[in-house]
């Protein structure tokens, strides 16, 4: 009887202990589930995001993104034209000689070659620095009195030769104009380039400096010779844009396919 009742006993416990058992295992469970800051990972960083530029916005091989700017043609307004000066009759007549293309490839190619001094004839030679004396006389005896802006022709060659040496010097004299329609209108046909480019210098000149004005309806100068300037860059037009306030002389000629020298003086 008394076995009976001490079997009776243990099993009435057996329940209590499963229960007692299960608790302890859950909060076991649930401390090793429990991390210290310092055994977390540590946080990996934002992926950053690229945003990507617009394919059409996005410069490609061989393509000028870049508009070069339009064109200003500045019209001397305080310098006067060389026939308004008090110039001698000889003086006058060589300008107008060289300007008018009669003496102008005999006097430029005297200065640019040796090869042609040395078979030029001693009195040919004594006419022709006569006649660069006179045009040396008319430039440095007129000064420039504003800023202003003068385009040059270059043929093919000149232009090769600029762009590779970065230097632009000439020992001639040198026609120019403060409009570039009227070095195209004279010059472009004759002078491109193998890809089909006419290429023009720009020189600024400064007061006190000495192009000579020679003609107002053209608006041309002649440039002394002797110059040298640096290439400071170049701008490629498919079609020269002029500023809204800029009349060409040539305003129904489209000019095409221009590069634009732009030059710094030389040190």
């Amino acid at each position: 009887m008394a076995s009976r009742q001490h079997t009776r006993s243990r099993t009435g416990c057996l329940p209590a202990g499963i229960i007692i058992l299960a608790l302890a295992c859950f909060l076991l469970i649930c401390g090793c589930l429990q991390v210290e800051p310092e055994e977390l990972p540590p946080e990996t960083p934002a992926i950053p995001v690229t945003i990507a530029e617009s394919p059409a916005l996005t410069p490609t091989p061989g393509t000028t993104v870049a508009i070069p700017p339009a064109i200003s043609i500045t019209r001397p307004r305080l310098t006067g034209l060389f026939s308004a000066q008090d110039f001698p009759a000889e003086v006058k007549a060589a300008v107008m000689e060289y300007s008018s293309g009669k003496t102008s490839d005999t006097l430029n190619s005297y200065l640019r070659w040796e090869s042609v001094r040395a078979r030029t004839s001693k009195q040919d030679a004594a006419t022709i620095r006569e006649q660069i004396s006179r045009i040396d006389y008319a430039m440095y005896n007129t000064s420039l009195k504003e800023n202003i802006s003068l385009f040059i022709p270059l043929s093919a060659d000149q232009a090769r030769k600029v762009r590779n040496e970065s230097v632009f010097s000439e020992n001639s004299y040198i026609l120019a104009s403060y409009d570039p329609s009227v070095i195209y209108h004279r010059f472009a046909e004759r002078s491109r380039d193998n890809d089909g480019y006419f290429t023009m210098c720009v020189i600024d000149f400064r007061p006190g400096s000495h192009p000579l004005w020679i003609n107002e309806t053209e608006r041309e100068f002649v440039l002394p010779r002797g110059g040298i300037w640096d290439v400071a860059g170049e701008d490629t037009y498919e079609k020269l844009r002029f500023a809204a306030d800029s009349i060409p002389r040539y305003d129904d000629i489209v000019l095409t396919k221009v590069r634009i020298i732009r030059t710094k003086e030389h040190p």
